[in-house]
């Protein structure tokens, strides 16, 4: 079975924004999904109703 991998921010109005991509590998380490969620954030590539993550 194919794994998924939650990710879970918090915009600028403090609320939960939930990030979700299915099919990750399996040895996916803390570390590398650490990296992945700080690279997202300072790519500053989604924005939400509460504004950035």
């Amino acid at each position: 079975m194919a794994k998924s991998l939650q990710m879970v921010f918090q915009n600028q109005a403090g609320k939960n924004v939930s990030i979700n991509v299915p099919e990750v590998k399996e040895n996916l380490t803390e570390v590398e999904v650490r990296s992945l969620m700080e690279l997202i954030i300072s790519k500053n590539i989604f924005d939400t109703t509460g504004g950035s993550l």
